[in-house]
């Protein structure tokens, strides 16, 4: 995201016969820092206003995802001020919101480089970590997730060629300055960008990070998938069995999806975007990923945003509901005190899925074949499924 609009935001305010899906993750259980996430569903947002925040609660997200920025923090050399963070942080307790802080960028108001070049001088590493800790400690009454970079294995975040030893250094200082001041703190990385176009999350740079050590300094692995949702589960499989290779035998290391979208366009109709998000949701419940936050909250207007960037929103820029909004209301009203239960047997291309409270069930049905809706039975109901995901009582 663009710096600017930042700045500017801030200010104003997933054949027949199926059998259940297995946990995309390493055998074993979670950790129990992942109990405290509920149904671990969240939004990205771009600024903090009062309607945004009211917007998200409302939605019956408990996450948000938001940058924190180093040049918000020491706009000068030295000089910390906490006053926007302090302002979100307030507005966060309000309603039971949970933050994941996106630790990032540069900083060439107060030292060198330029905005996305990515962090690599020594010293400049040593100021960035000194931010994150101090803001780790302030915050840990709130128990942030913090996530150090977005994306640096893209060049539109760490200029000019993303490298692996290069975040490395950055990550290994910024954690180990994080656990110093708040050893409880949860820690992410290294929010792996998915590449345009490619069907599999590519692994290349997160495996030089794990090459280098960076599973034991993390709680979590956290990426970007950027599918289908029916398909995603072939990326967070690449990913779990690259893990695997690094992991301990008593230690689980969760997977993340903390960041995941679809923008209205040309070829996405804003119906077809609720459709998507809501099964990423379902989809991403029944695989065990403990968190999935969608991108974004609202729309973006700033004229610097390119246009295919700006229809992500659940809602629009003057905040008025998109299908998304409903949709994902709806979901998580019907999947509220629930766990996921297993995907019953049908098609290859039918998700029914089931989720209980031990009491009550409910199934998620939908189909993402390209075939004409057709109907089949859930229970002693006959639905029809169609790409709209419709919510059944077992």
């Amino acid at each position: 995201m663009d710096r600017r609009y930042f700045l500017q935001a801030t200010a104003a305010g997933l054949t027949a016969g199926a059998l259940a899906a297995q946990p995309a993750r390493a055998t074993g259980d979670l950790p129990l820092w992942c109990a405290s996430l509920g149904h671990g569903f969240g939004i990205q947002i771009h600024d903090f206003s009062e309607a945004t925040l009211d917007m998200v609660a409302a939605a019956g997200f408990t996450l948000i995802r938001t940058d924190f920025f180093w040049s918000a923090i020491e706009p000068a050399r030295g000089r910390y001020d906490w006053t926007l963070y302090d302002a979100l942080v307030l507005g966060l307790k309000q309603r039971n919101l949970r933050p994941v802080f996106v630790l990032g960028f540069n900083n060439p108001d107060a030292y060198s480089g330029v905005w996305m070049d990515g962090i690599t001088v020594p010293t400049e590493i040593a100021a960035f970590a000194a931010v994150a800790a101090a803001a780790a400690q302030r915050y840990a009454d709130l128990d942030p997730l913090w996530e150090v970079y977005n994306e640096p294995n893209r060049a539109n975040f760490w200029a000019p060629t993303p490298d692996p030893a290069q975040y490395m250094a950055l990550a290994q200082a910024t954690i180990a300055a994080i656990r110093a001041t708040n050893p409880a703190a949860i820690v992410l990385a290294p929010a792996l960008g998915h590449r345009v176009g490619t069907p599999v999350l590519e692994v290349e740079f997160l495996e030089s990070c794990l090459q280098s050590g960076l599973l034991p300094l993390i709680d979590a692995v956290s990426i970007h998938p950027y599918v289908l949702p029916e398909v995603a589960e072939d990326s967070y499989n690449r990913v779990t069995a690259l893990v695997n290779q690094y992991a301990t035998e008593d230690r689980v290391v969760p997977l993340l999806a903390t960041e995941w979208g679809f923008a209205v366009n040309d070829e996405m109709s804003e119906d077809t975007q609720a459709d998507m998000l809501v099964r990423m949701f379902l989809v991403n419940r029944s695989l065990g990923i403990p968190v999935t936050l969608a991108y974004v909250a609202v729309d973006a207007t700033a004229d610097y945003v390119p246009e295919e960037e700006r229809h992500y929103g659940i809602v629009r820029s003057d905040y008025s509901p998109k299908p998304a909004f409903v949709a994902l209301q709806t979901m998580m009203a019907h999947l509220n005190g629930k766990t996921f239960s297993k995907r019953l047997p049908s098609r290859a291309d039918d998700f029914l899925l089931e989720f209980t409270d031990g009491l009550t069930s409910i199934v998620a049905a939908w189909t993402w074949s390209e075939a004409a809706a057709r109907e089949v039975a859930v229970g002693a109901t006959r639905v029809v499924l169609t790409g709209r995901p419709v919510f059944v009582v077992a």
